[in-house]
């Protein structure tokens, strides 16, 4: 019998080491090394190959992103240069610039062809930084143009914009001799350093992309951006951004408004009842968090509440910090209400969960009574992506955009069966604060 073993061993290793081959050279970060049920493992020298060949690959996909995000780089300083001509900018756009904004500049333009996985990153990172330095040079000239007396300099400086914070890469893990698959060689740290850099630089290109995008937007249209002055509007969407202040959280084509209704609170559509008055629901159920991420990946994945409203249910929401899932049931939350035929700064018709975090997906639910079957108007808006279904029927979903509260964000017309009518909304907050509204109207002027 132990010759027979003996005999086997060669083929098990070979086999096992065409498996880690195939695995790791199409890009797994999440791979998992196996180990002979006998206790034989992948020889070191066989282990040291397939780490440096997925070392090698990785670094390929790397080298992509950043090469793309500097072709991003490279339309936003067109974009740039044109509104510099516009506004006859003569001065050196780098003397606005502090020293660490030249660091990353003069490090985004290095050639890294030649460079390993590390260094690819690190290049990486100072694209991003230059892409929110072209930004901010972008919104600078713009104002110059278009508000003549102001320097250079102090549209620049008036024109900040919040840097994102990527970590360093730890070169002692990814670049440690590892000769084993046991626990304690240093394999595990090493899939998770490379999966930290996966996620970073996609993350990095997401970013780039998006300020793109606003650079594109603002280039056409004059009311948007930032202006020197700085609008209530403005300063208010500075403020949602909430405590991590990414690129990638704001949007500045929208605007934070709780919209200026006359509004009583209820749930009761009736024949002879004020027709002309907003009717904001007041009164709902709400259950959450329900796990998201900063990737925003669950924006489309159904969670139970979806599939049957039970205000009995109790799920498995959005992790705690320890790792374990807390159990979220469903909460009743009540709003105030103000004086009719007042305007107020408070809306009493935005709804906020109990608590709320980060990244996190949150449902309610309420019934809205009709004494007939009738057309209803309603005003919806969501902080951030929201959906809302009446009666099971899919009547409104926001943009995915990341954007502030308005409650003026959709208004349109939607049918009311006679008694009570199911109505359940969907709600994310990507981050910062949140919110949702939903008000009525039995006909418009």
């Amino acid at each position: 019998m132990a010759e027979s073993l003996g005999s086997r061993q060669p083929l098990a290793r070979r086999l096992l080491a065409s498996a880690l081959y195939g695995a790791l050279a199409a890009g797994i970060a999440t791979m998992v090394l196996y180990e002979d049920p006998g206790g034989e493992t992948v020889s070191p020298a066989q282990l040291r190959k397939i780490i440096e060949n997925f070392r090698s690959k990785r670094r390929e996909t790397l080298v992509r992103r950043v090469e793309s995000m500097r072709e991003m780089a490279a339309a936003m300083a067109t974009i740039r240069d044109s509104w510099t001509r516009k506004a006859g900018i003569t001065c050196d756009l780098d003397d606005a610039l502090d020293d660490v904004d030249l660091e990353h500049r003069e490090r985004a333009k290095t050639d890294i062809a030649g460079l390993g996985l590390i260094e690819v990153y690190e290049v990486g990172r100072s694209v991003e930084q230059e892409m929110v330095t072209l930004y901010r040079e972008f919104l600078a000239a713009r104002m110059v143009g278009v508000q003549p007396g102001y320097e250079y300099v102090e549209a620049y400086n008036a024109s900040a914009t919040p840097r994102p914070t990527r970590p360093h890469l730890d070169r002692a893990v990814l670049y440690r001799d590892i000769t084993s698959t046991r626990e304690g060689g240093g394999l595990t740290a090493f899939k998770a350093e490379i999966g930290k850099a996966t996620v970073e630089l996609i993350e990095m290109l997401e970013n780039c992309e998006r300020l793109l995008v606003f650079t594109r937007k603002s280039d056409t249209n004059l009311d948007d951006g930032i202006s020197v002055d700085m609008s209530v509007a403005d300063i208010a969407m500075v403020e949602y951004r909430g405590p991590a202040l990414l690129p990638d959280e704001l949007d500045y084509t929208h605007e934070a408004n709780v919209g200026n209704f006359e509004a009583i609170p209820g749930r009761r559509l009736v024949t002879g009842g004020r027709i002309n008055d907003w009717l904001y629901v007041d009164s709902w159920y709400i259950i959450g968090p329900f796990p998201s991420d900063r990737r925003r990946q669950n924006l489309d994945v159904r969670f139970g509440p979806e599939a049957n409203v039970n205000l009995d249910d109790v799920f498995l929401g959005k992790e705690l910090g320890d790792g374990s899932k807390r159990k979220v049931r469903w909460e009743y939350k009540k709003t105030g209400s103000c004086a009719q035929g007042t305007t107020t700064k408070q809306a009493y018709w935005k709804i906020e969960p109990k608590t709320v975090v980060r990244s996190g997906i949150y449902y309610a639910f309420t019934e809205v009574y009709s004494d007939a079957p009738r057309d209803v108007w309603i005003a919806t808006g969501t902080d951030d992506y929201g959906k809302l279904w009446i009666n099971d029927e899919l009547v409104w979903k926001s943009p995915k955009n990341r954007k502030p509260y308005n409650a003026t964000e959709n208004i349109q017309l939607v049918k009311f069966g006679q008694g009570q009518n199911k109505v359940l909304y969907r709600v994310e907050n990507a981050g910062g604060t949140m919110g949702f509204s939903l008000l009525m109207r039995l006909a418009m002027q």
